[in-house]
């Protein structure tokens, strides 16, 4: 039996291993600084458990909205076993990461959020 494999040679700028949601998302940031990235997944890119777990939605706290309001109710929801700091940072970062990943949807004919006539987002 021969035991030979065939070996494939990529080049690239960046790999990225893994292609759940975070995976995606960093290899859509690498393309803002390089022109050549690869994702290595073991399974279909976009499918992992953890892109499947966010249930078509996310938490995305907007400018407009209470940030202590969604404080205690991640807190509250989490049982008081959340880390808090990672929560606060969750809520201040997330919204400038979803509005670029809307841009990077748009580009290609899709939609992360819904927008109404003046071009708001809505949920």
């Amino acid at each position: 039996m021969d035991k030979t494999r065939q070996v494939n040679q990529i080049n690239t700028d960046i790999v990225v291993v893994g292609g759940g949601a975070a995976g995606c998302f960093a290899a859509l940031r690498a393309r803002d600084i390089c022109d050549e990235v690869l994702i290595v997944s073991k399974g279909m890119v976009g499918l992992s458990t953890s892109s499947a777990t966010l249930g078509g939605g996310a938490n995305v706290c907007f400018p407009d909205d209470d940030h202590d309001l969604w404080m205690q109710e991640i807190v509250e929801r989490g049982e008081y076993l959340n880390d808090q700091e990672w929560v606060k940072l969750q809520l201040e970062e997330v919204y400038p990461l979803a509005m670029k990943l809307d841009q990077w949807a748009t580009e290609y004919q899709l939609k992360i959020f819904e927008k109404d006539n003046s071009n708001m987002e809505t949920r």
